[in-house]
This record gives structure tokens, sequence and C-alpha cells, in this order.
């Protein structure tokens, strides 16, 4: 066992505990305002100042998302950034993190808004179809943010300027080249500032494709372990993996909705209400969805990680850099405290990527039987 194992399983433990804790706490907080009446009382509180259902379902909104933000507050904070400081992650100040919180909630909170108002127009006039719509306009929406993420959102939070060494910046261009994927500019972004964790790869869509690395990885990783991380992203697009799993998320969101709506609507029928846009009751089909979404996260993560051996397997048969990407595997999970070996349970409900020394196994394995 490496010396840092045991420092990456007791973070990945206690990310994974608090995360669990707060999803238990949404569904019981969000259970308990419907269970309690508190939210048919402030319903009715909303109803009495004002007239229009979508300024009461704001307001609604609002006094909810305050409520459980000042519950989960506690959870945010330990997991942000005491953990982040215990592990030695963090670079932040208390004072940079709270800045940083405030922007996030800045953006975060209108756009949560804009979604939920989107959602309750189109229950209120679309009771039996309002999950086909909305289903449509959060995959339509879900582009939108793609497109724009490069050039208007991720610069509120970080930096970016072109790579300064002009010699990686050829070099990822020629290597770019050879393996036919015509690419635009190539983006340093000062990850440093808040982390001491490392990342790089493709964001955005059309013309706001581009490649980002993060500070961290340029100064601390070699260009051939720089240039296999690219390769596995190329990977990613080359194999299709992008339209793929788009058409995999459409295949999901119209599924969870569909079943959402149906339990949903068998909930209130029984309490002897037949209206789905009924503001009280929204909680109700919130916590269906985050349910929902909770028991096929299997799928989804399994499907992802599927994906993630064929970059892995392109990076071999393609660019043939077996050394540097295992290299840069192996430094990405140590920088970044990434459990090398996590429970075989932990690892199909709540992965996304395959560990590490599974990838790294059916590397040398894929690169001895001479796919390289």
């Amino acid at each position: 066992m490496r010396n840092n194992d045991k420092k990456e399983k007791q973070y990945e433990l206690w990310k994974l505990s608090i995360g669990i804790i707060e999803f238990v706490l949404v569904i019981i907080l969000l259970i308990a305002i419907v269970a309690s009446d508190f939210s048919f009382f402030l319903e009715n509180i909303f109803y009495k100042v004002f007239s229009n259902k979508y300024i009461i379902f704001v307001g609604f909104s609002l006094v909810l998302a305050i409520v459980l933000g000042i519950i989960l507050f506690p959870f945010n904070f330990i997991s942000s950034y005491i953990i982040e400081r215990k592990y030695g992650l963090s670079n932040q100040s208390l004072v940079k993190w709270i800045i940083e919180e405030t922007k996030s909630i800045g953006i975060g909170l209108p756009i949560l808004l804009l979604i939920l108002l989107v959602f309750y127009a189109i229950i209120v006039n679309f009771q039996k179809m309002w999950w086909i719509l909305f289903a449509t306009a959060m995959i339509l929406f879900s582009l939108l943010i793609n497109y724009i993420a490069p050039v208007i959102i991720m610069p509120i939070f970080y930096k970016f300027e072109k790579v300064g060494d002009e010699g990686l910046v050829d070099e990822i261009k020629e290597f770019c080249k050879k393996m036919g994927f015509k690419i635009g500019n190539i983006y340093r972004f000062n990850l440093s500032k808040t982390t001491r964790k490392a990342n790089a790869g493709f964001t955005g869509i059309g013309k706001t494709k581009r490649v980002i690395i993060a500070d961290n990885l340029i100064d601390n990783f070699g260009k051939g372990e720089i240039l296999s991380v690219i390769a596995h992203e190329i990977g990613h697009y080359k194999l299709g993996h992008i339209w793929k799993n788009f058409l995999f998320q459409i295949l999901i969101v119209f599924s969870l909705l569909f079943v959402a709506d149906q339990v949903y609507f068998k909930i209130i029928f029984s309490m002897g209400i037949s209206d789905k846009s009924r503001i009280a009751l929204l909680p109700i089909l919130y916590v269906i969805i985050i349910i929902v979404q909770f028991i096929i996260s299997p799928v989804v993560n399994s499907f992802s990680r599927y994906l993630e051996f064929e970059a892995d397997e392109f990076v071999l048969r393609k660019a043939g850099m077996v050394d540097s990407f295992i290299s840069s595997l192996n430094k990405l999970s140590e920088i970044n405290l990434i459990d090398r070996r996590p429970q075989k349970i932990v690892e199909f409900f709540f992965h996304s990527h395959p560990s590490v020394e599974r990838r790294i196994k059916r590397i040398k394995t894929l690169a001895e039987k001479g796919l390289n």
C-alpha cells in the first residue's frame, strides 16, 4: 500500500459521508415542509400579499432555497473549506472562500430561479405533458450553458490566458493534428488560486470549444503527461462520446421526469388533489426527482465509466503513450487525493470514472496485447 493511500481513503470517506448526509437531509426537510403543513402555511401567506401566481411561486421558492441553504451551510462549509484545508488541498483563506461562494450563489441562484420559473410555467399550462416539455427545455438549456460557459461563466471564477510556453503550445497543436483533431486556442487558467488539485480538458461546443489546462497541471506535469491527458480528451471527441453522452442524457432526463410525474400524480391524487401545479405540493415532486435520480445514478455512472475506458484505449491505439498516460494517472490521483481502489459498491453508485487502479491495470493489459 502506498503511503498516500490512507490519506486518499480518509478524504474520500469524508466527502462521501458529507454528501450522503446532505442528500438525506434535503429529502427529510422537503418531506417535513409538506408534512408539517409549513408549505401550505407559506403558500397562504404569499396568496394574501400577491395575486400573481408566478410571483407567489418565486417567493415560495426563494424561502425554500434560503431555509435549505441555511440548514445545509455547515455541511457545505465543512466539505468545501474545512476538509479541503485539513488535507492540504485548499489555497483559499476563509475570506477568499466566502468570496467564491458568494459568486457561486450570485450566479447559481438566478439560474435556478429561471429554471424553476420555466418549470412552473410549463406545469401550470401543460399538466399532462409538462414532463416532455420541461425535459426538452432542460436539454436545450444545457446546450446553451455548455456554449456560453467558457466565455461568460468560467471567467467569473478564473482568469484565462493563452499558454505562454510556445513550445508546449506547438507540441499540443502538432499532436492534435496527428490525431486528426482540429484545435483552436489553448488556455491556461489559474486553478491554483483555489486549490492544489490539477485538471485539464476540453470545454465548450461549436465556436466556444477550447483546450483549458490548469496552471497546477502545467507546473507539475511533463509534456508527455500533458499530451496523454489531452489525448484522452481527444478520444472522447473522436469516438463520438460527446454526442453519445448527450443522447444518453436525453434518454435519462425524459425517463426520470416521466417516472417522477407518474409517482407524483398518484401521491397527490391520494390526497384528493389533481392539480399538479399546486405550489405547496411541489416539494413532493422535488423529492421524487431526487430519489429517482439517485436510483438511476448507477446506470448513468456505469455508462460514463464505459466511455472513460474507451477513451483510455484511444490513447493507446492512436498515441501509444503507455508510460506517460500511466504516469499522468498516478500524478492526478496523488495530487487530487483520488482513492485509487474504492469499495466496489462506492464506485458503482458514486464514481463517474473507473478507479485509477483498474484503469492502469487495463492499460497495461492492453499494451501487453500490442494495442499500442
